[in-house]
Formats: C-alpha cells, structure tokens, sequence
C-alpha cells in the first residue's frame, strides 16, 4: 500500500469511512478503522481535559440596580465608575458593595451568573439638629424660672429639653447653642413645635437658626426663622408653643469649593460642635491659614483673648484644630498643609472640653487641592 493513499485514508477519516468493494479497499478499511476510532477517542479525551482545566463561562455582564438609584458600585472592594443602574462584568465568587450616600450600605456576593443584584437601600433615618436660638436684649427676656422644650413633628416622644448645660436660663442678648440626636426619616420631618412646660416667668425669643447632619457626608439647608414672641405658661404674658415649619428637607452632601475660601470658627463651635467644612478623600492637599480674630474661653479664663495658637501652658487650650474623621491635630503654623491619610469629613474647632461662655471667632482660610484620580 503506498503512501499516497494512506494519506488519503487519513484525511478522510475526520468524517466518514469510505468503503469499496475491491479487495485492497477491505484491506484499507481494516487497517485504518482501528486507528480512526483511537484518533476519535483521543480528539475527546483533548476536549475533555481541556474543559476541566478552562472550565464553564465564570464572567458575564450582569445588571445592577437599586432602590433608589444613583449608588456608587463596588467589586471586590474597588470602586468603579458605574453608578446604579448600569451593567457590570462580574464573575462568581465576586462581592459587590453599593453605597449612596444617607443610605445603609449593601453587600452581596455573585453566587452564579444568573444572580439578580437590585436592593432596597435602607435610608439613614438618624439625624442630629443643630439649633442657634436667640434671645432678646430687653430687660425680663430671660428664662430663670421657664421650662422649654422642642418636639420634632410635635411629637411628645421627640421630645429634647431647650436649656443650656447646667442652667435653666437662656442668656438675655445672647445667643445660645443647642444639639439633639433625632431618629426620623428624611420624608417625615416637617417642623419643629417650641412648647412650655411650666414656670412662672417669661421668655422673650427672636429667632432660631436651625441645621441638621446626617452622619459624616450629609447636611441639609439652613433655616432662618424669626419669632420674635414671648413665651410663657401664663396666656397674659405670652403664647404657651411655637410652630416652626422645615419645608423640603433634603440631605446634601458637603460641597468644597475649587478655590481657597473663608471659613468662621467660633469660639463656642468645640470637638463636639465643630465647623464642618466638607469630604476629603484620600491623598488630598488641605491648607489651613488663619486670618485674623480672637477668642476667649470662659471660667477663669473669662475676658482674656487669644489668638490661634491658644492661651500658654502646654495643653493648647482654645488652639484651632482640624478633625478629618477621628483623627485630630492642632494647627502648628500659619499656613499649616497636610496630605489627607484616611478620608473623612473636613471639620475646625476651638480646642475647650466647656464651650460655656466662650466668645469671639477666627477667620480661617482653607484651600483643598484634590488628588489626581
């Protein structure tokens, strides 16, 4: 048998075995159907190994989405460009995160490439209000003896007491600093009700300034609202409550401007009370520059004004700091610059565990240089 028709035979084995009735087509047909069927066997055995080693499909584009959209995506602890509702090429065994912010995250790992990703996030229903209120300047208008108290949504169970820390009295001309942690969802809030408890005298309010934060990214706008009335549990002196409407509360992130810009730090605004500026991130250039102003703390301290640097003595008390999530430093120099290690929130504040008859403020000159993505 020569060579030409061996090769013949081979080449024809791929699909069909030719057969023929001449005596050396039998003999061909014998010799060749054994090796053909081995090559067959060998052909599988290749693709069989071969799928064992490569394996199914382990990646697809699976669409993610949430309620409410606009969440940033997250793979394998990496974030990506693509906010919710987009589609995203992920493999088994893959962890998505999606944040928003006001939002409680969400995590959830691909178990197969038919897994659905599209939750409900969860708002962020805690909050906490920040309240300037203004007392007038006129002879009586102060509250010695009168119990006032705040209810968010005029409901008794938000209920916070409106005294000052350690005193039952608002100060008269003054202005008066108050926090309270409310638990609320963004939908539900309307107003607040000022109401009196009880007490014989009367107090004279002109207004409040009212803010809230939610959590460390997310503040709303400030309301301004004049009252101007006097409160009292007697009818003749004055009205027993208050409404104060907050209409259309949104939470918005905090928004750093390109260009440097002033900040006013209060003397009065501590650790607890800070100046929040806004969110920086990671490898951000913050320069700290005070301006001008002085302040004074209060208790033995009473009268006696410093600049930024703070009063003599070692423990840097009433020396502006700066805050970036939990980590706190003093301001050193003048045009004090740091690069931003772990990201946060951006906040300033006079360096005092008791803001209570502190006074004066600081100018302050912030310039952030974002890092380059």
């Amino acid at each position: 048998m020569n060579r030409d028709v061996c090769a013949a035979r081979l080449q024809a084995a791929d699909t069909d075995i030719q057969t023929s009735n001449t005596l050396e087509g039998a003999m061909m047909n014998r010799c060749f159907t054994g090796y053909v069927r081995w090559g067959l066997l060998l052909r599988l055995l290749i693709a069989v190994v071969a799928t064992s080693l490569v394996g199914p499909v382990q990646a697809a584009e699976l669409r993610i989405t949430s309620t409410p959209n606009g969440a940033s995506i997250f793979v394998n602890g990496k974030a990506t460009k693509a906010v919710t509702p987009a589609a995203v090429e992920l493999g088994v065994g893959d962890k998505v995160r999606l944040g928003l912010d006001g939002h409680e995250p969400f995590a959830q790992e691909i178990q197969s490439l038919d897994d659905r990703v599209n939750p409900r996030l969860d708002e962020v229903t805690a909050f906490r209000m920040f309240l300037d209120v203004k007392t007038a300047n006129r002879k009586n208008a102060g509250t010695d003896d009168l119990s006032v108290v705040i209810l968010l949504n005029g409901d008794p169970s938000q209920r916070r007491v409106l005294n000052r820390p350690r005193y039952d009295a608002r100060r008269v001309g003054a202005i008066d600093h108050f926090q309270f942690d409310f638990d609320c969802p963004t939908q539900q809030l309307k107003g607040i009700q000022g109401r009196v408890e009880g007490g014989a005298d009367a107090w004279k309010c002109e207004g409040m300034v009212i803010r809230m934060e939610k959590g460390d990214a997310l503040t709303s706008r400030t309301y301004n609202k004049v009252i101007n009335k006097w409160m009292s549990a007697d009818a003749k002196e004055g009205v027993s409550w208050i409404d104060i409407p907050l209409a259309g509360v949104r939470f918005r992130p905090f928004r750093i401007p390109e260009k440097p810009f002033r900040v006013t730090v209060s003397g009065r605004q501590t650790q607890a009370n800070s100046a929040r500026i806004g969110r920086v991130n990671v490898g951000d250039r913050v320069t700290i520059a005070p301006v001008s102003g002085t302040w004074s703390s209060g208790g033995t301290r009473a009268g006696k004004f410093c600049d930024w640097r703070g009063y003599e003595g070692g423990q840097a008390v009433m020396a502006l700091h700066i805050a970036v999530g939990d980590k706190r430093t003093a301001v050193t120099d003048r045009e004090f610059t740091f690069r931003v290690e772990d990201a946060g929130l951006l906040a300033l504040y006079a360096n005092d565990k008791d803001p209570r008859g502190n006074t004066g403020s600081l100018v302050v000159m912030v310039t952030v240089d974002r890092a380059s993505p």
